[in-house]
């Protein structure tokens, strides 16, 4: 190969080689032109026809031009005239890697989902971004656009539809209607879609309505057209090919009652919504009734008496609307509205469900009446009333006046339908300082609530008449005005001491609106009826002691099953039960309130504790010193440095002391188990105690309340002129000391038998014998006789329950007719499985015919031959000769009646006799 044919070869390889790498320089070149600068396209959603901002994120800050296309018919394709194209005229500089389209119209573009696609590069030259083509492909991987991103043309605007979907997904996640008109955005200005009913695998879909989207690519269909079943918009399915993504249509039922068919116009009730659907919105209206009055009975707003959100009050519809609610029962009321029978409709407001209810409203007549125009109770106990109410549930009640200086105001509620209300009030501390409604007032079923003590009743109180404006007094204002306290002065300071006896006038007012009249006196603006309680002094009167069998002291805890066990005795066997029974009235508040304001406590009785704070034994955090209630039970057995034996009123074991109350009768009972802890000592045979109840007096003083910082406010902080360690009964003059004593005997437990001769208990050997005698054990005990003996022929053990009376005697009856006259036993008294005591038994022929022995004929009959005795045996006398002396009830051999020597006699006597009469 010659020289010149390598240059030729090499300058050959040189240009094929310039050639290939210009070329795959020219590539690079033009593919940097077209590299992928924007790299996301932001795009706000938009309103129809209206206008959006665009922002083209760019790879750096040298792209400084773009072009977007919005793909208006939303094909995929660039299609000239009918897409948006923007230009990079129309941008604007954003952040150092954005470009900004703003206000760009959108007039032309169909509802629904849309996608823009965005290119970027560097103005002038090479790197120009380039224009989309008529009919190029539009996407990242297509012939134009380096990005894209998608926004929603909302074409819903004024719409007369219930539910609008800007896509048929967003339908398809709603997943049911009830029955609305349903509009659905996202389609072609013109296209034809259909709707098809999907009936299973089995049958595939069938059409239900062919739509047209109207020219803002939006189908409208009433679904309250269709039938119950599942629906999709989309090609036919046939049968066994996969079941298509679908919605269900159900149609909503409705079902709306009032829960009165009559109400009066001062009353509530509760109307009552069932669907099947979860949650609706309801319109409300009333032939009768405008807007405003139905929004009044519904609603739950300011002067409204209902329980439900108004969302709308239409007075040109006469009709409300109910915001969204679920079913459910709802408090309406028709307090104002006039009386008459009206007609309800209630229609959902989204679909065709609806449903009517009819009321009647009737004119208020409210009235409440007091049980008794007159009753009364003891001062410091609790008292008893009973309002009953018409046309109403609900009523105030002033209790006193300015002319006994007290007065409070009560609301009372019927809370249990029974058209009154019963409550109970603790005398001792109503009025007093501390004392909050629950320790005042009481009631099982119904409200009552107390101006004095705490409450705001929403009673209001006037000058002389009721005008249109604010009351004229508060309650303390009120008070001021009837000068019962000072002003700067509590309802609470209207006592000094508790509760005094007087009368006191009780009155009802319907509305409780209170006035003071003219002459400086209170009234009911509206009195509906009034009574007069009568607060008695209280007094002690007999204490009486009983016996029960032995148990532990609450073994009994209703009274009346208490006295069906107790035998009045002062005389109390050891470890039956004691029974202290106290006249006393004047202390049942006071040990209500000694436990926590707990009324039961006079059902459900109390250790002796709770007694034992009111008499100073027991504090329990409270100091009842002052209220002068003192009792005791103590025995005169002190001896050297041993103190008496004596009741312990600190001891909280019910098992050992459990008193019981009977208030309406004015009565308590201590109850103790005296085989217990209840005494300061253990009680035995011999002790003699002295019961003392007592009200004692200061000999100057009366009771008043403690004001000092340290003890006020508390009901029971007071004594004789204030001073809570000085006694003074809150109820008696000064130097008034009251008191009632009883005595008690503890005697062993013992029994006597009848029929004892020499010691030894005899029975009859007969088949009804009785053992009869006396106890001292308390009647009604488990008691027991027993006669048992191991030496009879055959050995024998029986046992008869027996009743002790109440004077302490007893029966008991045995079958001995299997046994001997002679049989030797012992007779055991049990109680409770432990024998009291046991005697020697001996069985006789018979008791209680004490004769002398009779003589028998002892003559010696004439000998004679003895002849020979005839075949049959001579009859005796049918009758037995009757001795002519008493026979004996015991002998020498210890068998009553007959002894052995002396029958033998009477039988040879008989037999002689006999042979004389046959010769």
């Amino acid at each position: 190969m010659t020289t010149r044919n390598y240059r030729i070869k090499t300058r050959a390889v040189f240009l094929a080689a310039l050639m290939v790498f210009s070329v795959f320089a020219g590539t690079v070149a033009f593919a940097g032109s077209a590299s992928a600068d924007a790299t996301d396209v932001a795009v706000d959603d938009a309103e129809l026809d209206g206008t959006t901002e665009i922002t083209v994120t760019t790879s750096d800050t040298n792209d400084d031009e773009a072009y977007v296309v919005i793909d208006v018919n939303r094909n995929g394709e660039y299609d000239a005239g009918t897409d948006v194209l923007l230009n990079p005229g129309n941008a604007a500089a954003g952040a150092e890697d954005e470009i900004v389209f703003s206000d760009v119209s959108l007039e032309g573009a169909p509802g629904g989902d849309h996608t823009a696609y965005a290119t970027a590069g560097i103005s002038g030259g090479a790197d120009a971004a380039p224009t989309p083509n008529d009919g190029d492909t539009l996407g990242t991987d297509a012939d134009w656009g380096e990005a894209e991103g998608t926004f929603t043309i909302s074409a819903e605007g004024d719409r007369d539809v219930d539910l609008y979907f800007e896509t048929y997904q967003d339908l398809l996640d709603e997943q049911l209607l009830w029955g609305q008109e349903v509009a659905v955005a996202g389609f072609t200005a013109g296209e034809t879609v259909v709707l098809r009913e999907w009936q299973g695998d089995e049958d595939g879909s069938r059409t239900a309505e062919q739509l047209t989207a109207d020219d803002d690519g939006v189908i409208t269909f009433d679904s309250a057209q269709l039938e119950s079943g599942d629906y999709y918009i989309g090609e036919q399915v046939a049968a066994g090919e996969p079941a298509p993504e679908t919605f269900e249509v159900l149609p909503q039922t409705l079902d709306v009652t009032f829960d009165d068919d009559e109400v009066n116009n001062q009353e509530s009730t509760s109307v009552e919504f069932d669907s099947n659907r979860g949650d609706y919105a309801i319109n409300v209206s009333a032939e009768g009734l405008d807007a405003e009055e139905l929004a009044t009975i519904f609603g739950d707003g300011a002067d409204q008496n209902g329980e439900l959100e108004i969302e709308t009050v239409d007075d040109d519809e006469d009709r409300i609307t109910l915001a969204t609610l679920s079913d459910g029962e709802y408090d309406i009321g028709f307090d104002g509205i006039d009386a008459g029978e009206y007609d309800f409709e209630f229609e959902v407001t989204d679909t065709s469900a609806s449903d009517s209810a009819s009321i009647t409203v009737t004119e208020e007549d409210v009235d409440s009446a007091f049980s008794e125009g007159v009753s009364s109770d003891t001062a410091g106990d609790i008292a008893e009333f009973t309002i009953e109410l018409d046309d109403t549930d609900s009523t105030y009640i002033q209790f006193g006046d300015s002319d006994v200086g007290f007065v409070d105001v009560l609301y009372l509620e019927d809370d249990d339908d029974d058209e009154e209300v019963t409550f109970r009030v603790n005398t001792r501390t109503l009025g007093t300082p501390g004392a909050e409604t629950d320790n005042v007032y009481d009631s099982d079923d119904d409200i009552v609530e107390s101006e004095v003590h705490g409450d705001d009743t929403g009673a209001t109180f006037w000058d002389e008449d009721v005008s249109d404006g604010n009351p004229d007094y508060t309650f303390e204002g009120y008070l001021q005005e009837l000068d019962l306290i000072d002003s700067g002065d509590s309802a609470e300071d209207q006592l000094t001491r508790p509760l005094q006896p007087a009368d006191y006038e009780l009155t009802a007012a319907a509305n409780g609106e209170f006035i003071i009249n003219s002459e400086g006196e209170s009234e009911a603006n509206d009195e509906v009826d009034s009574a007069l309680f009568e607060l008695m002094a209280p007094s002690l009167g007999e204490i009486t002691t009983h016996v029960a069998p032995e148990d532990p002291a609450d073994a009994d805890d209703e009274l009346d099953d208490l006295l069906d066990t107790v035998t009045q005795r002062e005389e109390i066997a050891e470890d039956d039960r004691l029974i202290i029974q106290v006249e006393a009235t004047g202390l049942y508040g006071a040990i209500v309130e000694a436990n926590g304001g707990d009324f039961d406590v006079l059902e459900d009785g109390t250790s002796l504790a709770s007694l034992g704070v009111l008499t100073g034994e027991s504090t329990e955090a409270q100091d009842w010193t002052g209220e002068g209630i003192n009792f005791e039970v103590e025995a005169d057995d002190a001896t050297g440095n041993q103190e008496a034996t004596s009741l312990d009123l600190a001891n909280d074991n019910t098992d050992d002391g459990y008193i019981l109350y009977d208030e309406e009768n004015g009565q308590f009972f201590v109850v103790l188990d005296t085989t217990g802890d209840g005494f300061s000592q253990d009680i035995e045979a011999g002790d003699e105690f002295e019961v003392m109840m007592e009200y004692e007096t200061d000999s100057e003083d009366l009771y008043e309340f403690d004001t000092t910082a340290n003890a006020y406010p508390a009901p029971y902080a007071g004594g004789a002129g204030g001073d809570s360690s000085e006694a003074a009964y809150p109820y008696f003059e000064a130097d008034a000391t009251e008191d009632s004593t009883g005595t008690i005997s503890i005697i062993e437990r013992s029994v006597s038998f009848d029929n004892v001769n020499n010691g030894v208990l005899e029975v009859e050997a007969i088949d009804e014998a009785t053992i009869t005698g006396e106890t001292t054990v308390a009647p009604g005990s488990d008691a027991q006789v027993r006669v048992s003996s191991t030496d009879a022929d055959p050995s024998f053990r029986s046992s008869t329950r027996v009743d002790i009376a109440s004077d302490g005697s007893f029966e008991a009856t045995f079958d001995f007719s299997e046994q001997s006259a002679g049989d030797l036993a012992e007779t055991s008294f049990r109680i409770g499985g432990s024998d009291v005591d046991t005697i020697d038994t001996e069985l006789v022929e018979q008791v209680d015919e004490e004769t002398d022995t009779p003589t028998p004929d002892t003559e010696t009959p004439t000998e004679t031959d003895t002849p020979e005795p005839e075949t049959d045996t001579p009859e005796p006398e049918t009758a037995t000769p009757t001795p002519e002396t008493e026979t004996p009830s015991e002998t020498d051999t210890g068998t009553p009646g007959f002894g052995i020597v002396v029958a033998l006699i009477a039988l040879t006597a008989i037999a002689l006799l006999a042979i004389r009469r046959e010769h």
